[in-house]
């Protein structure tokens, strides 16, 4: 973030050396002019964290998304009267769904910048006898200061707009989105709208413009998520000077659910006019009723854990989910041990069919099944790579972990070859673990294949989870029909077809699996069509 000297563009006339610290600070910390120009307003550590995050990707398109009653419309219109004060020239374009909504933003911009405290603090930056000030009304709002007019600025500091309005032909440096999205467009046509305009105003942005959007999900298709895929290619020049592509994320994305595991992102707070805000299970819990009251369910998980998935097709919901502490897996006399009994461990190997971003990533899982035919997730490493070493040197890592028996690596159609190589590699490399190269069968589909072998596990309570890391994306895109990404549940499904209870010996059934040896000459095809 560029710091900004106060003393070059307000006068220090009438502030103590204190005040002018204040000012100061509040110029170069968006939580510190929070403070100083609404001292009333709660600011729990969810809104500190997205003020850091607002400010230090301040040049970048930034898009935030949080569950509703957060503030999240509150904060965009602090955030324009910060860009303001910081940057008089500026010009911004406010956009909600509608121009009622704007403008209700408008008004609340303009108490603030109009406010005792920023005329003291911030003097010149409006007019100090109203009759003679820019004119404002209510759709947009033109600041006084000198260092806008020797700029030659013509646009408004602040415009607003609806969806409804086309802004071609105008320009802005801040395109501020507050909630595009509503109930009322998410439908097929009005998402079509809402994409359009987005791609709309995204063309009248400068090539020194950005874009701070702030929303809630509704839909697993609508703006937002389009936005989440949006990736450019990015030159990138290398140590020996070498121009190379790298293709990098449209927005800086920072996404938090209502709660996670109990934990609030806004816990309930009271102010000192003993007005209440934030969340705790009991408000959850009601809010959580009426969507259920009116069936609608899905849009409850949307709002409020940006999951808009249909829970009701959903084979396996959160419900299914049991947990267990990583502590509890230890290694004992060579043996491993979970929550006291002994277990095997396996692994398994999901390589991605592209390194674009929209494409799945490659995953290895490393799981364990107890003597009861319990499974546990032990271990997700998620990535994205152009080299196999990099797939080579994970799995090797996590074998030199975890030791497990056996490793199944896919091999369809063109990684085939990269699969046997990557057999042949851990061989060469002293790994000497049983590996097999499977090969899917065409008979069903892969929604089908993952979720016929996983779906009865989890129905009976058979499968137990650690909490956070990579596990957490694996849950996602378990109760999500058509996930955007489905490689960690397809590697966890491949690993649990794979596991045998220590106390059985493992018997060779499937004509899908590749045996591979390499004291016997490499792959056997068992049966398998070559």
């Amino acid at each position: 973030m560029q710091l900004i000297d106060a003393d070059t563009l307000y006068s220090k006339e009438d502030l103590s050396k204190v005040q002018l610290e204040v000012r100061n600070v509040a110029l170069n910390n968006f939580e510190a002019f929070i403070r100083l120009v609404a001292p009333y307003q709660l600011i729990a550590h969810c809104h500190i964290a997205m003020c850091k995050w607002a400010q230090e990707y301040e040049h970048e398109n930034r898009l935030l998304l949080w569950p509703r009653d957060h503030g999240k419309s509150r904060y965009s219109a602090f955030y324009a009267a910060w860009e303001t004060v910081r940057d008089p020239a500026t010009t911004i374009i406010y956009a909600s769904a509608t121009a009622e909504k704007a403008e209700e933003q408008l008004r609340f911009i303009k108490s603030i910048l109009d406010s005792k405290v920023v005329r003291r603090y911030f003097p010149g930056l409006l007019h100090p006898e109203e009759g003679r000030r820019e004119s404002w009304n209510k759709t947009s709002i033109v600041v006084d200061h000198p260092y806008r007019k020797s700029e030659g600025v013509v646009d408004s500091t602040i415009m607003t707009c609806g969806l409804e309005k086309t802004i071609t032909g105008k320009h802005c440096k801040r395109l501020l989105l507050d909630d595009i999205v509503v109930p009322e467009n998410n439908t097929e046509l009005g998402r079509r709208d809402v994409n359009n305009w987005a791609a709309q105003a995204a063309s009248i942005m400068s090539a020194e413009s950005s874009m701070l959007v702030v929303g809630t999900r509704y839909h697993p298709m609508d703006a937002y998520q389009v936005m989440m895929d949006m990736d450019f290619e990015d030159p990138i020049e290398n140590e020996d000077g070498e121009i190379a592509l790298e293709e990098v994320k449209m927005f800086t994305v920072m996404q938090d659910d209502v709660e996670v595991d109990g934990e609030f992102l806004w816990p309930r707070q009271q102010r000192k006019d003993g007005k209440y805000f934030g969340f705790n299970p009991r408000i959850l819990a009601r809010k959580k009723a009426v969507y259920e009251a009116n069936n609608q369910i899905t849009q409850f998980y949307a709002q409020y854990y940006n999951d808009p998935n249909d829970k009701s097709t959903a084979p396996i919901s959160r419900d299914l989910f049991r947990h267990y502490k990583r502590e509890e897996l230890e290694q004992i006399a060579g043996v491993w041990m979970i929550k006291g009994k002994p277990c095997w461990l396996y692994g398994a190997v999901d390589m991605a069919a592209s390194t674009k971003d929209r494409a799945d990533y490659t995953v290895v899982v490393v799981g364990a099944i107890d003597d009861e035919g319990n499974r546990y997730v032990v271990d997700i490493k998620r990535f994205k790579t152009q080299r196999a070493s990099a797939i080579f040197d994970a799995i090797r890592d996590s074998y030199v972990a975890y030791q497990f028996k056996k490793l199944r690596i896919e091999a369809v159609s063109g990684f085939r070859l990269v699969a046997q190589d990557l057999a042949d590699r851990l061989t060469d490399e002293g790994v000497r673990i049983p590996i097999d190269l499977y090969i899917p069968p065409n008979t069903d589909g892969k929604f089908a294949r993952v979720n016929g072998i996983l779906e009865p596990l989890y129905q009976s309570g058979a499968v137990y989870h650690y909490r956070g890391g990579n596990c957490q994306v694996l849950e996602d895109e378990l109760v999500s029909v058509n996930p955007l990404h489905d490689d960690t549940k397809d590697a966890w499904a491949m690993t649990c077809d794979l596991m045998v209870k220590p106390i059985q010996r493992r018997t060779q059934g499937s004509n899908n699996v590749i045996s591979f040896n390499k004291r016997f000459g490499g792959v056997n095809l068992g049966g398998a069509a070559a």
